[in-house]
């Protein structure tokens, strides 16, 4: 990561580190943080379109970074894995449910990238304090979209709800009902008090708040 930020940058990066650290921080923290590293990751650290399947240090972070600056992208791993999906017909890898092509975010795979990049930073965290880190992203995240009018594939992150947990996850070509969906990423966790009453598809937007102190979902106008 290129440490050299400028003094203005500094004075932001303080302030979030800080927000993160002393845990007062909320979806919108997140997304400022996201746009001020985005810019200080190497190319070497980065997600290598030439080759979907390498380890770099900060492939997710820069990925989700981008499409967090920009909501509507036509490349990335994202966007590959989509058409991937899309092209092999949604079949799967023998003998497991896994979509053959398809590179999702394993378990830990973000919290371990964000534990790098705030050490780096000088800013010790907690595991609480990554899995709200990653909360807040899947927040920033839904409704996302994947777009290529020339190829006429369109891609869109959903977020979902699992009995143990949260998702993110990917459908192709959306207006298609038949289309199947794709599981991206996964939270495990209680981050409600109440199921959402669609259940499992969020279909209206979420905000990760903080609420008496504590990170909370709002709702609908309400906190769940």
């Amino acid at each position: 990561m290129n440490l050299n930020f400028d003094i203005k940058e500094k004075q932001l990066l303080d302030f979030y580190c800080d927000k993160i650290k002393q845990r007062t921080f909320d979806e919108h923290d997140i997304y400022a943080f996201y746009i001020l590293v985005r810019g200080h990751l190497e190319n070497t650290e980065k997600y290598d379109k030439n080759n979907s399947t390498n380890s770099r240090k900060y492939k997710w972070i820069s990925e989700l970074g981008d499409l967090i600056a920009h909501r509507e992208r036509r490349e990335g791993v994202v966007w590959q894995n989509i058409v991937n999906a899309l092209q092999n017909g949604y079949k799967t890898i023998s003998g497991s449910q896994e979509i053959l092509d398809y590179k999702g975010i394993a378990d830990g795979e973000l919290q371990n990238e964000f534990t790098h990049l705030l050490g780096e930073l000088n800013c010790k965290v907690t595991a609480q304090i990554l899995d709200e880190i990653v909360l807040c992203t899947f927040s920033i995240l839904q409704s996302s979209r994947y777009v290529d009018k020339q190829k006429n594939v369109v891609g869109e992150v959903k977020l979902i709800q699992f009995i143990d947990g949260l998702g993110l996850i990917t459908v192709g070509n959306p207006q298609d009902k038949k289309q199947p969906w794709v599981c991206l990423a996964r939270l495990e966790g209680q981050f409600t008090t109440k199921k959402f009453p669609c259940w499992y598809n969020i279909k209206k937007p979420i905000e990760v708040i903080r609420h008496n102190g504590e990170l909370a979902i709002k709702y609908d106008g309400q906190i769940i």
